[in-house]
């Protein structure tokens, strides 16, 4: 309360988008408000970007007539990427959209940074992690867990018995992809 501005316009929505003039004018009333709030640096850029806690989603719009894409660079895991691929450099172009993970404020390790199922029961000890991973069956689960150091041995179980389970270390950004047969009544994973 007391903080931010209100803008109001008394001219219909449906004026406005029937409106040649429409865009200009909606862009001078957010410019309005900008100055209102006694914002600085007003850009116009042909993209949105918004972060929130460890997420970073962008979209690159088509139609503001400029065709450049916009370049996202640091250390982020897409979560549109079935692999859970990690990426340095994230180029979004126009009618494109991003959504990543920034690793820079993903939690410490070891930590779960995304997965294609629900985590649980997670355990730790010295120089081990591991955690139940449950998911829908005859899909295949693709989990990115953020560690400490390469991980030894990777191994998982279900009742028991050894799951079949790959990991690839992605050694620059400190991370592990485990991918094997989901189960929803969970597989338990263990990194050592």
């Amino acid at each position: 309360v007391g903080k931010g501005v209100v803008s109001f316009v008394s001219r219909s929505p449906a004026a406005v988008s029937a409106d040649a003039n429409g865009p200009e004018f909606l862009l001078e009333q957010c410019r309005i408000a900008w100055k209102m709030a006694g914002l600085r640096g007003w850009k116009q850029q042909n993209y949105l970007a918004l972060r929130r806690g460890k997420y970073l989603v962008a979209a690159c719009l088509e139609e503001t007539g400029d065709d450049r894409p916009v370049l996202l660079e640091g250390s982020f895991v897409d979560l549109l990427d079935p692999t859970l691929r990690v990426v340095a450099r994230k180029p979004v172009a126009p009618g494109q959209r991003a959504l990543l993970v920034d690793l820079a404020k993903q939690a410490p390790a070891p930590s779960l940074v995304a997965g294609a199922a629900r985590a649980y029961n997670p355990r730790r000890g010295d120089g081990w992690y591991s955690c139940t991973l449950a998911g829908a069956e005859g899909v295949q689960c693709a989990a990115r867990f953020l560690l400490p150091a390469r991980p030894t041995a990777v191994r998982a179980e279900r009742g028991g018995k050894a799951v079949e389970i790959e990991s690839k270390w992605d050694a620059a950004s400190r991370t592990v992809l485990l991918t094997f047969a989901n189960r929803p009544e969970g597989v338990r994973v263990r990194m050592e």
